[in-house]
């Protein structure tokens, strides 16, 4: 007699369920940047974004992305800052996940 164990084969198929599923608890913003916050003692740099509505997390009002020196974080910091500056509307789509500060991490940000 063959026998088979189903837990494995339910919980590969459990976990690609969640992999596609994405970022369902992510938010949104759309609106102005109020503000920046560096954390320069990181490696790399953190920038963390103001803005005036909640994110999902419990750090309350900042999205952060790391790296906001080279690569795209830098692109995203020089985006960010020209809006800030122009009083220009950014939208930002958040991850989903909470770093340790409480904040929302970055997926993609559109200048409007």
């Amino acid at each position: 007699m063959i026998s088979c164990n189903k837990k494995p084969a339910a919980f590969i198929a459990a976990l690609t369920s969640l992999l596609i599923a994405g970022p369902v608890l992510a938010s949104t913003f759309t609106g102005k940047v109020d503000g920046f916050r560096f954390s320069t003692g990181a490696t790399p740099v953190r920038a963390s974004v103001y803005i005036s509505a909640p994110t999902d997390c419990s750090g309350g009002q900042f999205y952060s992305y790391e790296n906001a020196g080279s690569g795209l974080g830098q692109l995203w910091t020089n985006a960010l800052s020209q809006a800030l500056l122009h009083g220009r509307q950014v939208f930002i789509q958040g991850n989903g996940i909470c770093d340790s500060f409480g904040f929302e991490g970055v997926i993609f940000i559109d200048l409007r």
